[in-house]
């Protein structure tokens, strides 16, 4: 029985780790809170009070800390002890987050969005925003912002085996440094294909604004990352404009797979910046019209390695302006136990369609002319009471001589059946269709650890990269089970019975295919969803049996890795 194991991240936080921390937290005081005025608890009716025109007056924030004190459960010492040592999130951070102020007129609308904001934070585990007092004399109502903070420092080991490889990784990570919401993150990780050494820091309200800083770099023994993105989102769906500029440059050696075994490898430098402009009109009748005008520079060169490369990609080189328009309905829903395990998600069920269309030509410095497209569009219905269905489809394209090239048509379709609020019936039907894909750069079906641009296809029995070709189509079927069940007050017990059938096929372009396949496998697993700590991960332990396995594919295959989902 082979062992299968993929990229997981096992982590032990010792508490001399945590006295560092404690160390830190002494020397930075909380802010005071944001009111100290008592409120009255009392429910207030959203319709009257927006009826009667009335205004923001104090806005209180409450932080709880990781650990709940008043739970018996949650009192103990080493519970004690975390969250003294934890620096909780700071008023002031999750002031800069809210859509509304003091004195602005009350809006139900703004709040929940507010809130939705707020649990997009990996620092935060909930967010809710409720009026606690109304006063008649001058028309106000007081709000209280309450969220729920958890772990973020996050020091580690990771090891895994995934298709017969090894990987390991060290990690120092503070996901809300001195709790102003900023990540800085220190790791190295050992794999087959590469050892990487990197720094990542992230801002999501630089210098306490809307604007947003993301930078990574990496050292890798075959090239590297170099990663700098500044941004102003559309931070509300009322939002009038945006901007971006950003830079990239990654240098590695990528290779070929076919039945898990290296075929080919090249080296690659790939170069991407540019920049991007947008505004809208805002929120209207329930929905959201933008427009882009953007300007992007992307350079691929491939270089061959002495007796590895058989097969050498074509260097691209665009250059090009683009506009892009997106339409946006609003309409989320908040729910639990569909993707996490005890934790509120927030659902979107809207329609949405984004357009974007730009011209690389030789006068830009491009060296073919051709015309970029992106294409997405998704939707979501309620099919009676217990039963959803979420649909999209996404274009990424490069039209040159009258065809497409190196593009990717890829449709989604997911239905979920739950009558029960702790199961869930779900399958996800995923269609991937390559049109004149590099021969050097394929698709690939088997099991899917998150890796690579294009994924490796989901079929949790088979090694990764198992078969290649141009089109794949993967249908996923899962039963879900959720429980209330907790390990050490620190992850939250799930399970799932599945079964994964696929079939890749194509070879017209030039890969190296010997004929069609179809795939497929059944297994059960055991899901721990993380509630405490700021990464929000769900630990997958699966045992899967491929039903057709040939060649490098063994009889069961053992899964541990870890996802941002069910």
């Amino acid at each position: 029985m082979q062992m299968h194991i993929g990229r997981a991240i096992k982590q032990v936080k010792w508490i001399t780790v945590l006295l560092l921390q404690a160390a830190v937290h002494s020397a930075f005081a909380e802010d005071a809170p944001a009111s100290n005025k008592e409120s009255s608890g009392v429910e207030l009716n959203d319709r009257k009070l927006q009826q009667a025109g009335a205004r923001i007056g104090l806005i209180i924030v409450e932080v709880d800390n990781v650990f709940d004190p008043n739970d018996p459960k949650e009192n103990g010492v080493l519970y004690r002890a975390a969250n003294a040592l934890h620096i909780k999130t700071r008023n002031r951070t999750i002031l800069t987050q809210l859509l509304f102020k003091k004195g602005d007129v009350y809006n139900r609308h703004e709040l929940d969005e507010s809130a939705r904001n707020l649990r997009k934070h990996n620092y935060l585990n909930e967010a809710d925003i409720t009026p606690v007092q109304y006063h008649t004399d001058d028309n106000t109502v007081d709000v209280l912002v309450r969220v729920h903070d958890v772990w973020t420092f996050n020091p580690g080991v990771s090891y895994g085996r995934s298709g017969g490889t090894n990987h390991n990784g060290v990690q120092l990570a503070e996901g809300n440094l001195l709790g102003l919401g900023k990540s800085l993150s220190l790791q190295t990780d050992h794999t087959v294909d590469r050892t990487e050494e990197g720094i990542s820091y992230g801002d999501p309200n630089l210098f306490s604004s809307r604007w947003q800083l993301d930078a990574t770099y990496v050292h890798a023994t075959d090239g590297g990352t170099q990663n700098l993105n500044i941004t102003h989102p559309f931070f509300s769906l009322d939002t009038r404009w945006s901007g971006t500029v950003f830079g990239l440059k990654e240098k590695r050696i990528d290779k070929r797979y076919q039945m898990s075994e290296i075929v080919d490898q090249f080296q690659s430098t790939h170069e991407n910046y540019g920049g991007q402009l947008g505004w809208s009109t805002g929120l209207q009748d329930n929905w959201v019209q933008r427009w882009f005008v953007g300007y992007n520079v992307d350079h691929r060169h491939y270089q061959a390695l002495p007796e590895l490369t058989t097969q050498l990609p074509e260097d691209q080189h665009l250059s090009y302006p683009w506009i892009g328009t997106q339409w946006l309905e609003d309409r989320y829903e908040v729910t639990r136990n569909r993707d996490q395990i005890g934790r509120t998600e927030d659902v979107y069920y809207g329609r949405a369609l984004y357009l974007q269309v730009g011209l690389s030509a030789p006068a830009f410095g491009s060296d073919i002319q051709s015309e970029l497209v992106q294409l997405t569009y998704q939707d979501a219905k309620h099919m009676g009471e217990y039963q959803s269905l979420f649909g999209s489809v996404v274009l990424n394209g490069i039209y040159s001589q009258g065809s497409f090239r190196n593009s990717l048509l890829t449709a989604t379709l997911r239905y979920d059946l739950r009558p029960r609020p702790y199961s869930m019936f779900t399958a996800k039907l995923t269609l991937d269709y390559g049109l004149h894909l590099d021969p050097s750069l394929p698709l690939y079906l088997g099991d899917d650890d998150g890796t690579g641009a294009l994924g490796n296809g989901g079929m949790r029995g088979y090694p990764l990269h198992y078969r290649s070709g141009t089109h794949r189509e993967v249908l996923n079927v899962e039963q879900r089970f959720y429980t209330k069940w907790q390990i050490l007050r620190l992850l939250t017990v799930g399970a799932a019975a599945f079964v994964d059938i696929g079939h890749i096929g194509g070879g017209s372009d030039g890969i190296n295919l010997d004929g069609d396949h179809t795939l497929a496998d059944v297994g059960i697993g055991l899901r721990l969803g993380s509630i405490r700590s700021s990464k929000g991960e769900v630990f997958h332990f699966n045992a899967a049996y491929p039903l057709n396995a040939t060649g490098t594919a063994r009889k069961l295959q053992l899964q541990v890795i870890t996802k941002q989902s069910f």
